[in-house]
């Protein structure tokens, strides 16, 4: 992917990128600090802002790979897979007090 990116036949969509990143800032602080419910309630408003945007987009291939044959492939999992797991991992991180 990352050869594709520097050819340029990788395209991320910016806005869902904006998206993805508040939402792993989000969870890289609740994983900090697990019992802080502002945190928790920025990852929910910060996820439930980039479920939005994606269901909205859904139906168009933003993300995609050119291959060297021409073919377009979309690859928007590849970009939320790890935005899921961290979203999931971080609202199920215990809180110990």
């Amino acid at each position: 992917m990352q050869n594709a990116a520097g050819s340029g036949r990788l395209h991320e969509d910016p806005e869902r990128h904006a998206l993805r990143q508040k939402v792993l800032n989000a969870a890289n602080r609740v994983d900090a600090s697990p019992c802080d419910t502002q945190q928790r309630k920025k990852l929910s408003e910060a996820f439930d802002a980039y479920q939005h945007h994606i269901e909205a987009t859904a139906d168009d291939r933003v993300e995609t790979l050119t291959l060297g044959d021409g073919r377009v492939l979309d690859v928007s999992r590849h970009f939320d897979d790890p935005v899921e797991d961290a979203w999931r991992f971080a609202l199920t991180t215990p809180c110990s007090n």
